[in-house]
């Protein structure tokens, strides 16, 4: 069976490296992507943002643990150019949405209310709770 893509947005990411939220989506996310149905990816923006913000924290990120709990995704010209025809106001966000689509991605796990209220019809996109709830975790 073909693994399904989930794109995992910077907020998640970070929500698992620091427990910012402390409601446990963000590491039953990540849980999740080890399992062989699913594949969580990120984008190298998101990786190299991570590592940005996290090195001004006494646990910084290793690149390492990156890359062993998501599939990192490259961004390119093309996914730019799609990303101005997006309908939302972020650039940033366009962006990631892009590289998602992209990158063959299904669903796209965000906290950004921005991105949950858009209506964007090229990928699913869900909060971490509706995500969590959709799989039956």
């Amino acid at each position: 069976m073909e693994q399904i893509k989930v794109f995992v947005d910077t907020n998640i990411v970070l929500d698992y490296f620091y427990d910012r939220m402390r409601d446990g989506c963000a590491k039953t996310i990540v849980l999740v992507g080890q399992e062989s149905m699913y594949e969580m990816c990120i984008s190298i923006l998101t990786a190299i943002n991570v590592l940005y913000i996290t090195k001004k924290y006494e646990t910084r990120v290793n690149p390492d643990d990156i890359a062993r709990l998501f599939r990192i995704l490259p961004q390119d010209y093309e996914q730019y150019s799609y990303a101005q025809t997006i309908d939302i106001d972020d650039f940033e966000d366009a962006m990631q949405l892009a590289c998602a689509v992209g990158g063959g991605c299904r669903a796209f796990v965000t906290r950004d209310r921005d991105l949950l209220d858009s209506d964007i019809r090229s990928i699913q996109i869900f909060s971490p709770e509706e995500f969590i709830e959709r799989i039956k975790l």
